[in-house]
């Protein structure tokens, strides 16, 4: 990186890196399948298939409703299915399954109250990580140009920065020689 902006395409890069990550959501979240376990899913509504996409399974600890294999699973699919096609909305069957199995069905934390920090504290910890990653890279350089420019000259030292500290001591040696003739 050189010149003075080097740092920025740095933090270009680790602000990149923060939109990635909070684009990708809170750590935990599933990619839905594009199959029921028993069902191909094209079959099912659009509404159906979004809404069995973003509940977790109550039967399945760990899986969203469209991956677990379990027979209560698939009659769950099956009732939503149902509801779906008797008119029923989204907000309204969410509703009820909020209702009959609470909470730990919630596949992704509510985006207000202290759900909200669920999706702020991952992106708010890279963001961090990588202010302190420039500050760091920064004042590495810094230093380095500050040795770099006290550093003597000496013959044979590459343009533009200091030789190694064994080709140090050898063009010292060196220097030594030459000017005693």
């Amino acid at each position: 990186m050189n010149g003075g902006g080097g740092w920025w395409r740095m933090a270009i890069v680790a602000a990149g890196v923060a939109l990635m990550v909070v684009a990708a959501g809170p750590a935990g979240a599933q990619a839905p399948l594009t199959a029921a376990p028993s069902r191909n899913m094209s079959e099912i509504p659009p509404e159906a298939v979004r809404i069995i996409n973003e509940v977790m399974s109550p039967f399945c600890p760990g899986l969203i409703l469209t991956n677990c294999p379990s027979l209560q699973a698939d009659s769950l699919r099956k009732a939503i299915r149902e509801r779906v096609a008797a008119g029923a909305t989204h907000d309204q069957i969410i509703a009820e399954l909020y209702a009959t199995y609470g909470e730990v069905i919630r596949a992704a934390p509510q985006r207000r109250g202290i759900g909200l920090l669920a999706w702020v504290t991952p992106a708010a910890a890279v963001l961090v990580a990588a202010l302190f990653i420039v500050a760091w890279l920064r004042r590495s350089r810094g230093a380095r140009s500050a040795r770099d420019a006290s550093a003597p000259a000496t013959l044979g030292a590459p343009a533009g920065g200091a030789a190694p500290d064994d080709d140090r001591a050898l063009l010292a040696r060196l220097d030594d020689e030459v000017r005693r003739g």
